[in-house]
């Protein structure tokens, strides 16, 4: 389910004007680091976040 989340997030960076070479980066720049816990250590471990504080 995590697809729709990105597409998004994707979305959101694009629309305040990354171009779409640069949306895996600034999504990558934006993930919030070591957020989950309980499972494979291989797996990267970053949460979606667009860096809007409401």
């Amino acid at each position: 389910m995590a697809c729709p989340h990105v597409a998004g997030l994707a979305a959101t960076v694009l629309s305040q004007g990354e171009s779409a070479s640069g949306v895996d980066a600034k999504l990558k720049a934006l993930a919030t680091k070591n957020a989950i816990s309980g499972f494979n250590s291989a797996t990267p471990n970053a949460l979606g976040f667009n860096g809007i504080s409401a």
